[in-house]
C-alpha cells in the first residue's frame, strides 16, 4: 500500500485479532497517511445478490484499511464474478 500499487492482489488486512484478505485493493486519487493516494476493497463473490455476510466481510476490512491509512475509504465495491469453463477431451477415455 505504501509504494502505491494500481491493483493489490489478495491483501492481508490485520489488526488484532482481526485478519481479513481482501480480493484486492485498487488505488484511487484520494489522499491518506500513504501518500496522494488511498485504497477501495473490492471482493468478488459468485452471487447475483449480495448476502449481509457480504457487505460485513466488506465493511470491516474498510475498517482495517482504514488504520492503515489513515482514512476510512470512501466506498467498498462488490463484483460478481463471471468465470466461464470449457471441457476438452484428453482422448484418453474413448468408449
Amino acid at each position: 500500500m505504501r509504494a502505491g500499487a494500481d491493483v493489490i492482489y489478495q491483501a492481508a488486512l490485520v489488526v488484532p485479532p482481526w485478519l481479513g484478505y481482501a480480493d484486492f485493493l485498487e488505488r484511487i486519487e484520494e489522499a491518506s497517511s500513504l501518500g496522494p493516494w488511498s485504497f477501495e476493497a473490492v471482493d468478488t463473490k459468485l452471487p447475483r445478490r449480495p448476502k449481509p455476510g457480504h457487505v460485513i466481510q466488506l465493511a470491516t476490512y474498510s475498517r482495517l484499511m482504514g488504520n492503515e491509512q489513515g482514512r476510512m475509504p470512501f466506498s467498498d465495491i462488490l463484483r460478481r464474478q463471471i468465470s466461464s469453463c470449457s471441457r476438452q477431451s484428453s482422448g484418453l477415455y474413448r468408449p
